[in-house]
């Protein structure tokens, strides 16, 4: 009996050449034309292996993984490799970040990558800012450049975010427009929108001025936080930015939120009541005077005139200068002394213009109060040496002048920040007397507690305990 052997297409009989390889998958579905990255299954009798042909495929992604902190900037990297022996493959890599639904929250490619065989390259994509909740998937292939419908391999990996929800709401101080000159302290409104407790820290921006502090907030609570530090208003535009920045992982910080405006500083001129201020009484020859300063870059000619008026508005005080202020100059402009005879609040209002009288550069207005003078009316007796007292109430403050000379005399917190002035100027001699009413210079009520009235006189340095309670 006679038996024929069959042999399968594709497989010579023993003896024959060697075997040659047989259809994979890929080959199965895509098309033959065209180089692609693929493995090649060869039928050998034993031990079958998979090895790789030449072509380029993504190994590894090495960002973002693990877990990042919600708001992070990232720079989404991954390792391509050419695995060929002999053929530089040209390719654009593509990248995306998708949700649990599959929602495509980033997406970015590279132009085409030249890779020589058997090396391998680091891809960088532009900058993500970590968004979305829980677990996310990144996913990273190739497609080749004379064939950009087919995709070859792809890989993939999943990240964790972790969602931080401190947000500024709102700024407060300083505002859109500014005056030269002024000091403001920065201010803005934060909220903890999330279900945990956090700490961060908040940074003030200011054009090169900057200021920082760390805040504490329970979950669905609101705050308005303070800088630091002061701000004095130049001259010019800027931008104002607020940052608030969680610690993130391996000690870094990770920005959660910013916000930005823009502001405008309209003078270069600026003006500050100096005298009268606090109390007065109605013994007290006053020089009413005020602080001038030029934050610009040349000289300018410029003209003050002020008015005080009684309660009642009433005018009881009238005048005016005319002077020329320097680049960057900072000076006191003395105007008629004078002497208050109405008892109770006035009001003193000063106005700067340049010396044609058209443009209003600055005003200030402040208010000081007119008491009776400490013992009689009339002639007293001259003191024969400065004196400084106060009372234990934290309210009345008195002092002796002998010879008519400058005056200057404080209201000091505990740590000598300077809480009011209350005369900065000429004083003739006499006895005087003067109530501080509890507030600083920006008219607020300070708080109970130690304070230090300090009197400075030529040749004589005088501080006295001040309770407030």
């Amino acid at each position: 009996m006679t038996i024929a052997l069959v042999f399968p297409s594709g497989l010579d009989r023993p003896g024959g050449p060697e075997p040659g390889p047989a259809p994979t998958n890929a080959q199965r579905l895509l098309p033959t034309d065209g180089p692609r990255t693929e493995s090649v299954f060869h039928p050998f009798p034993t031990s079958p292996a998979l090895s790789d042909t030449p072509g380029v495929s993504p190994r590894d992604i090495l960002v973002p993984r693990g877990s990042v902190n919600h708001g992070m900037p990232l720079n989404p990297t991954v390792e391509v490799r050419n695995t060929g022996p002999d053929t530089a493959e040209v390719v654009a890599v593509h990248f995306t970040i998708a949700d649990l639904l599959d929602e495509v929250l980033y997406h970015d490619s590279t132009t085409l990558l030249n890779l020589v065989p058997g090396t391998m390259d680091t891809v960088t994509f532009a900058t993500w800012f970590a968004v979305g909740r829980d677990s996310l998937t990144a996913t990273a292939w190739v497609y080749w450049a004379d064939d950009p419908v087919h995709e070859d391999d792809t890989v993939s990996a999943k990240f964790m975010v972790h969602y931080r929800a401190v947000s500024i709401v709102e700024i407060l101080q300083p505002p859109r427009v500014c005056d030269s000159g002024v000091v403001y302290r920065p201010r803005c409104r934060v909220s903890n929108f999330g279900t945990r407790a956090e700490t961060f820290e908040l940074t003030f921006k200011i054009g090169p001025w900057h200021s920082a502090c760390s805040v504490s907030l329970l979950p669905g609570y609101s705050r308005i936080v303070t800088a630091p530090d002061s701000w004095r208003a130049m001259p010019g535009n800027y931008i104002y930015r607020i940052e608030a920045k969680v610690e993130g992982n391996m000690g870094r910080g990770v920005w959660v939120d910013t916000i930005r405006v823009s502001g405008t500083v309209g003078r270069e001129v600026a003006i500050e009541g100096v005298s009268p201020v606090g109390t007065v009484d109605t013994l007290t020859t006053v020089v009413p005077a005020v602080r001038v300063a030029n934050y610009g870059g040349q000289s300018e000619p410029l003209a003050l005139r002020m008015t005080i008026r009684a309660p009642g508005d009433s005018l009881v005080y009238a005048d005016s200068n005319r002077f020329t202020l320097p680049g960057g100059g900072n000076t006191v402009i003395g105007l008629r002394p004078t002497r208050f005879r109405t008892l109770g609040e006035h009001v003193a209002y000063c106005s700067l213009f340049v010396q044609d009288d058209t443009i209003l550069l600055s005003v200030a207005r402040w208010t000081f109060m007119v008491v009776p003078a400490l013992g009689l009316a009339g002639e007293q007796t001259l003191p024969a040496g400065y004196e400084l007292r106060t009372d234990f109430a934290g309210r009345q403050i008195s002092f002796a002048v002998p010879v008519p000379g400058s005056v200057a005399l404080a209201v000091l917190a505990s740590d000598g920040r300077t809480v009011r002035r209350l005369r900065d100027g000429p004083c003739a001699a006499g006895r005087y007397a003067l109530t501080w009413d509890g507030s600083d210079d920006a008219g607020r009520q300070a708080g109970r507690g130690i304070y230090y009235v300090r009197m400075i006189a030529p040749g004589f340095t005088a501080v006295q305990k001040l309770i407030r309670v």
